[in-house]
């Protein structure tokens, strides 16, 4: 987005990964941010998510999301091809092992 995107953050872990991300780390001219929200589905989870974190940040090169949403590039990539244009360059995520929440 061109412009400036602003929500309110309320949980410390989430703060530290954004600052990590856009202070310390920088994204670069050829790189686009993708933040996705959480939704806590087990019991345990949703007791508990007011407390939790809320979001993940996956950095990926420019026009990923785009192509990710283009039906044609769905049908033609598959197999290992699809799997390395997924991965992201870097991820910060709160959870990286443990899924055991959500």
């Amino acid at each position: 987005m061109a412009e400036k995107v602003e929500c309110p953050i309320i949980h410390r872990v989430d703060f530290t990964n954004l600052w990590e991300v856009f202070k310390e780390r920088e994204v670069k001219e050829n790189e686009e941010v993708l933040v996705g929200r959480y939704e806590y589905r087990t019991m345990l989870g949703k007791l508990f998510s007011s407390f939790l974190p809320k979001i993940y940040i996956l950095i990926y090169p420019i026009g990923s999301y785009n192509k990710f949403n283009n039906k044609s590039w769905q049908e033609k990539t598959q197999g290992e091809a699809w799997a390395k244009e997924m991965r992201p360059i870097a991820r910060k995520d709160p959870f990286p092992d443990n899924r055991f929440l959500q």
